[in-house]
């Protein structure tokens, strides 16, 4: 799915400005997508529990941008509705006037792409379901190619395949593996 997310925003992207409009995101923004999605550098998501909470400075030192231009980037993204998160905090020792003190700990971010415009979120559901459909047809193509052939249980029809089996190389000894060049037989299908 991140691939499909960040090709899929990348192209949005670069479409709406070819129309003549401005970059939704810029490529700043993209750039901290994919930092976040751990595309860049070392910044990743917890596939186990769907952790994304790298801190600001963290981020920018990875995308090798500014901070101020991390935060500008959280922003568009948080206004597309491609990404939010929460602010975390934590207590401290030190006591307050009317309640303990907190301080801020780094932001919990999570993906939110059904923000995205109808026809930019129909075409990430498209490259998802695409890439299910390659892989399953990879595992059955393994798991096909894995399985041993079936045997005949019958002993007459042992015998029957064994003497084709026979026929077969017996008519081939006489042939090499590939004509020569220019001498194929022709098929008798007219085009």
């Amino acid at each position: 799915m991140i691939d499909s997310l960040v090709r899929v925003v990348s192209d949005w992207d670069d479409e709406e400005r070819r129309t003549g409009g401005t970059r939704p995101l810029g490529l700043h923004g993209i750039r901290v997508l994919e930092t976040l999605l751990g595309r860049r550098g070392t910044i990743g998501i917890d596939f186990r529990s769907g952790r994304i909470e790298p801190a600001i400075d963290t981020i920018a030192r990875v995308a090798r941008l500014s901070r101020t231009t991390v935060i500008r980037a959280l922003a568009k993204l948080k206004a597309l509705k491609i990404l939010d998160w929460v602010r975390r905090t934590q207590k401290t020792d030190r006591g307050g006037l009317f309640a303990p003190q907190r301080e801020q700990v780094s932001n919990a971010y999570f993906l939110t792409p059904e923000g995205l415009p109808k026809r930019v979120a129909q075409r990430l559901r498209d490259l998802i379901a695409k890439r299910r459909r390659q892989r399953a047809n990879r595992t059955t193509t393994v798991t096909e190619a894995k399985a041993p052939a079936p045997q005949p249980m019958n002993a007459e029809m042992v015998d029957a395949l064994a003497r084709l089996g026979a026929g077969i190389a017996a008519r081939d000894a006489g042939q090499s593996a590939s004509p020569p060049y220019g001498q194929y037989q022709s098929s008798g299908v007219k085009g």
